[in-house]
């Protein structure tokens, strides 16, 4: 399409002033249209215009270093200053994406906080679109940004002497290289052997802190004496290097102990136990409780087996059966894990006595002296009777006749066939006197006497049983 009206050209050149109307490429050629005859038109070679938006600047901040596990503030803005969005997209060392969009209203510049970057390189890009996308054209721009952790060193501190069974008074440090950075370290230590064996567990809360530096304390505690070196390491954080301190020593000693040892008796039967209570205590001051084990030791010999020593007391038995006389009794202490030192007590005076005797008892069988009751006696009527019932004595015979006094020359031993004068056989065996047999005698003896008087009372009901039976004979005979 033409632009403009023809021009007439007096000269070799001219100028068209042409105002595009659409954006996009155009292509633009003259045509010479000659004037006079004879002379040839032409046409020039085409030239293309793009016409468009113009295309706005846009500025990117962002740091070229930054400290892994920090934030990072990027700015943007855009030349004009036009009003806009601005989109962020960071990459950071990991691999891991973010994006953000951030508005300026005004046209003012705008600013981004990155979250806590990976360590490597960031790649950052920001794409500015103008809010009237039809006086300019948006642009993009990027950079990166090289983080890295930061670099610790780690030292560690030990008494050049200590103590067994208690906490190891270990101290690590570990400080930010970087004089400017003064982030806290945080993280965690273990303490360790030269070899690498863990001495108690890893410790992530730090016991101080300061400006770029973090001290961290170990709860290990040493089961034995003897010299001990330390190493600490601090392990790698997404914010810091590890690092490992030099090996640190320390001499560890046991703790030194007494023991008491107190009889609860000082004398005692031969045939009699006793018992010697023992005491060990620690003698400095800030040592754990004691443990271990005491053993007897009477006249220089130890005697039986050890036994444990609770809440630093023990209570050792002595057997009974010792020699009478006096005998040397101690304990001494030992600790086989070393934390405690070997201990003894003093020797204390054991008095052994002799078996007291009892009082001898009445042998069983053994007669007492004294009459026996006779045959014809009211006694024995009266056991008889109480054997055999009582009996009422007949009038005739209490009155008497005849018939009694030519029976009254017989006696009852005579016609119970026993010689006169002679004595019964069974009385003879009666037993022992219940008189003599008193609560004084030795109480095994009773059952055996209670044996006897029954056999004695036996043998008197059978006597009283023969009278019986004369008396009837005589009446019989009435």
């Amino acid at each position: 399409m033409p632009i403009g009206d023809p021009r007439d050209v007096r000269v070799w050149q001219f100028t068209i002033r042409w105002t595009p109307t659409s954006e996009g490429e155009h292509v633009l050629t003259a045509v010479y249209t000659p004037g006079n005859p004879g002379v040839s038109g032409s046409t020039s070679t085409p030239v293309t215009v793009l016409v468009g938006r113009p295309a706005a600047t846009v500025t990117l901040g962002a740091p070229a270093t930054a400290r892994a596990d920090a934030t990072v503030t990027l700015t943007a803005g855009s030349v004009p200053a036009l009003p806009g969005d601005y989109r962020f997209v960071l990459v950071d060392g990991s691999g891991a994406t973010t994006t953000a969009t951030v508005a300026s209203p005004t046209g003012d510049p705008v600013t981004y906080p990155t979250p806590a970057l990976a360590e490597g390189v960031a790649s950052v890009e920001v794409t500015f679109t103008p809010t009237e996308p039809s006086t300019h054209r948006g642009a993009i721009e990027s950079t990166t940004i090289d983080v890295a952790r930061g670099q610790t060193t780690t030292t560690v501190v030990l008494p050049a002497a200590g103590k067994a069974g208690v906490v190891l008074d270990a101290v690590a440090r570990v400080r930010v290289v970087d004089p400017d950075d003064d982030r806290i370290p945080s993280g965690t230590v273990t303490f360790e052997l030269p070899d690498g064996t863990p001495l108690g567990s890893a410790q992530s809360a730090p016991v101080r802190t300061g400006p770029g530096w973090a001290e961290y304390a170990t709860d290990h505690i040493p089961a034995s004496p003897g010299t001990v070196e330390v190493v600490a390491r601090f392990a790698d954080t997404a914010a810091f290097r590890g690092s490992h301190s030099a090996p640190a020593t320390s001499a560890l000693t046991a703790w030194t102990t007494s023991a008491t040892g107190s009889l609860a008796s000082a004398a005692v039967a031969a045939d009699r136990s006793a018992v010697l209570r023992v005491s060990v205590r620690a003698d400095e001051a800030g040592a754990p409780a004691v443990a271990g084990e005491v053993r007897l030791v009477i006249d220089g010999a130890p005697v039986g087996d050890p036994i444990p020593v609770v809440a630093g007391a023990a209570a050792l038995t002595i057997p009974a059966g010792l020699a009478v006389g006096t005998h040397a009794v101690a304990a001494v202490y030992t600790d086989a894990s070393g934390v405690f030192t070997d201990a003894s007590t003093a020797a204390v005076t054991l008095t052994v006595t002799p078996v007291a005797q009892s009082p001898g008892a009445q042998t069983p069988g053994a007669q007492t002296p004294g009459a026996r009751p006779s045959r014809g006696g009211t006694g024995a009527v009266s056991v008889g009777a109480g054997a055999e019932g009582s009996e009422t004595a007949d009038p005739e015979v209490d009155g008497g006749s005849a018939a009694d006094e030519e029976t009254a020359g017989e006696t009852p031993a005579a016609e119970a066939g026993t010689p006169a004068g002679e004595t019964d056989d069974a009385e003879a065996g009666s037993g022992p006197d219940v008189a003599g047999s008193g609560a004084g005698g030795d109480p095994a003896a009773t059952p055996v006497l209670l044996v006897w008087v029954l056999v004695g009372a036996v043998i008197l009901a059978a006597a009283g049983g023969a009278v019986l039976l004369w008396r009837r004979r005589v009446l019989a005979r009435r």
